[in-house]
């Protein structure tokens, strides 16, 4: 894939890159890179912030957020915490990597999923809740998780 510095440029004239505007920013960059950030536009990055490029990969290495491999068209998070754990969400995952034919951190082979476990998603009093791109889907029950997968298919 050829990252679009062009886009990126763009994106650095919507929001300057102060401490309060950086994770914005890098989310749109990894938005317009297709889920995940390549080498090209961290450096690409490095330079229109004017930021050494060690500092930019300690920032996405950081955040779990960010990823530097390529990932799905569908981030699929589950929530592995206390209250999710105890109300389910591991059997959640088996079924997401059974449905989906994908381990914890690997992506589908279309390309349309990857499957990532994640601390507290700020849903307790819902678990166990799962989160699909930027939505949060709580009280997940194996009935529940295929019809909110086909949603995204």
């Amino acid at each position: 894939m050829s990252v679009n510095l062009e886009k990126i440029r763009e994106i650095f004239a919507d929001y300057s890159p102060e401490k309060g505007n950086f994770m914005v920013l890098m989310h749109e960059v990894q938005k317009a890179c297709g889920n995940w950030l390549p080498e090209e536009a961290l450096k690409e990055v490095a330079k229109l912030a004017k930021m050494p490029l060690n500092k930019v990969y300690g920032f996405v290495s950081f955040y779990t957020m960010f990823s530097t491999t390529p990932r799905g068209k569908h981030i699929i998070r589950f929530c592995k915490d206390g209250p999710c754990a105890v109300k389910g969400s591991l059997v959640i995952a088996e079924l997401l990597m059974k449905e989906l034919d994908v381990e914890i951190g690997g992506t589908t082979e279309d390309g349309k999923f990857t499957l990532e476990e994640t601390a507290c998603i700020g849903t307790c009093t819902a678990a166990p809740a799962i989160m699909i791109d930027e939505e949060i889907y709580g009280n997940v029950t194996p009935e529940s998780l295929i019809t909110i997968l086909k949603k995204y298919r």
